[in-house]
């Protein structure tokens, strides 16, 4: 995962008034993570739980969890969640898009970075919200999941762009497994990946392969080999079970006619599920991931509590290398919307009330966001050029001012009268007979 350089501190005095600025200063600024709930559908003989969905709430009976604006009704003795939408069991892959992407992807090709997390219990759908059936082609329009419908979204959008501008997208995927960094698109490079910050990108992976990609073809092909070599398991829950978190990255770069770049990174976030040992049967190696996966989504809930907590003085985002990995998402530069994959099973209820009261901790957390954008090399050629000849001429200035003065000075000494005797001299002496 990369961040880009802030805004160059270089501004062109002509570019007053200018449309890129007015966009920037319409969306910079501070945002709150935006929270979707989608329930999975129940297959035939489960049995389904107590939760009620009205419109953004969804109402937890004998749970006191976060109320908001609670509605009392005569047979609610629980708590009301609240988030920004919530999906039924009844909604579709096109619907959850177009509440989660449409505007981030604007957003991105206006030099904006966005996230999308993928929480939720093992086997509540995280994987098929973000990319689609497994084992299954992509292909299905019905079917594909966030990713495959980004990637067509981003590309039909720049080939309808009228501005003259160019753009290259770079597509990446690491893979967190026993907090290891793994290159999925590289998967046997025995180069060893690292996590790196510096003030001007934020966190990025070192040595991470970054692959251009021309059309939405070639990406979905890189994308689905990615996911071949992403690491599985099956458990007594989940028969095709993640056990690691896996973050697929896409940056675009806009090269606009006025010799502005500006680049937006769009991240998609499917985490591992949370998982009760005793519920999944986990032994040996799954075991020992499972262990792992708990513990990296414990210090994500930890860095959540801090970054909802107005008076925080630590977000312990180095405790695992997932909530590094994520501190540009969560409470810094990218418009964050965090999906909560939740099972509507009865049989599922606490861990679904876990999910519920994380996605509505999450509702607290702010970013700041702004464009990311600098000058292409022909315009900062252009720039300095003018700089250098603005310099010369100040030189030029100063030379001429300084022999103005040494001319002055040389002319007021010329034109002063020798010094005469002082009054009263004389006097002085005739009064001496």
């Amino acid at each position: 995962m990369e961040a880009m350089e802030p805004a160059s501190d270089v501004v062109d005095p002509n570019n007053a008034g200018n449309p890129l600025e007015e966009d920037k200063n319409r969306h910079d600024g501070e945002e709150r993570c935006r929270v979707i709930i989608r329930l999975k559908p129940l297959e035939k003989g489960e049995k389904e739980g107590r939760l009620r969905v009205e419109g953004e709430k969804i109402f937890v009976p004998g749970v006191n969890g976060t109320p908001s604006r609670r509605r009392k009704t005569d047979d609610d003795d629980g708590s009301a969640f609240q988030y920004d939408q919530v999906f039924p069991t009844n909604s579709t892959q096109e619907d959850v898009f177009l509440s989660v992407l449409q505007n981030s992807i604007s957003y991105v090709l206006e030099g904006f970075n966005a996230t999308v997390l993928a929480y939720g219990q093992t086997g509540a759908g995280k994987t098929y919200n973000m990319f689609g059936p497994p084992g299954e082609s992509l292909d299905d329009q019905d079917l594909r999941g966030l990713v495959p419908r980004a990637l067509d979204e981003i590309f039909d959008r720049i080939d309808k762009d009228k501005s003259g501008s160019s753009f290259e997208v770079k597509l990446s995927m690491v893979e967190i497994y026993l907090e290891e960094l793994i290159d999925l698109l590289k998967p046997n490079c025995n180069q060893k990946l690292r996590l790196r910050e510096s003030v001007y990108q934020g966190v990025w992976v070192e040595g991470l392969s970054h692959f251009s990609v021309p059309t939405s073809r070639a990406a979905l092909e890189l994308v689905l080999g990615g996911m071949d070599n992403r690491t599985v398991g099956a458990t007594n829950m989940n028969d095709a079970s993640s056990r690691s978190h896996c973050i697929v990255s896409l940056r675009v770069e806009r090269a606009m006619p006025d010799g502005v770049v500006q680049c937006g990174v769009l991240h998609f976030a499917d985490l591992a599920g949370m998982e009760r040992v005793d519920r999944t049967g986990a032994q040996g190696q799954t075991l020992e991931e499972a262990k792992r996966i708990n513990l990296s989504l414990s210090a994500l809930g930890n860095c959540i509590c801090a970054l909802s907590d107005p008076h925080r003085t630590h977000v312990p985002f180095r405790d695992a290398k997932l909530t590094f990995l994520l501190k540009n998402s969560l409470g810094g530069n990218a418009k964050t919307t965090l999906l909560v994959a939740c099972s509507s099973r009865l049989k599922d209820a606490d861990e679904t009330v876990t999910a519920l009261r994380f996605g509505a901790r999450a509702r607290a957390v702010r970013n700041v966001v702004k464009v990311n954008q600098k000058l292409c090399a022909q315009e900062l050629q252009r720039l300095l050029d003018k700089l250098q000849q603005e310099h010369r001429a100040l030189q030029q200035y100063c030379l001429a001012l300084e022999q103005q003065i040494e001319d002055t000075i040389s002319k007021d000494a010329s034109s002063t009268p020798a010094a005469s005797a002082p009054s009263g001299a004389g006097n002085a002496s005739a009064g001496v007979q």
